[in-house]
């Protein structure tokens, strides 16, 4: 894994962020379903770091 992102590398990457990303929220949303709003946030985190990278943007919860 590269520790710093250009955007060729964030282009190159992109099928293989976008199935992490939809993984990361789809567990979750089952940590929810367990009461695990911590490990939810967390996860949707990841999700955002998967579908944004360090430098994008940042979504309200």
């Amino acid at each position: 894994m590269q520790a710093v992102e250009t955007a060729g590398s964030v282009q190159a990457d992109l099928p293989m962020r976008e199935y992490i990303g939809a993984m990361a929220r789809q567990l979750a949303q089952m940590a929810r379903v367990e009461d695990d709003e911590v490990l939810g946030r967390l996860l949707d985190c990841a999700a955002d770091l998967a579908d944004h990278g360090m430098n994008g943007p940042a979504r309200k919860r």
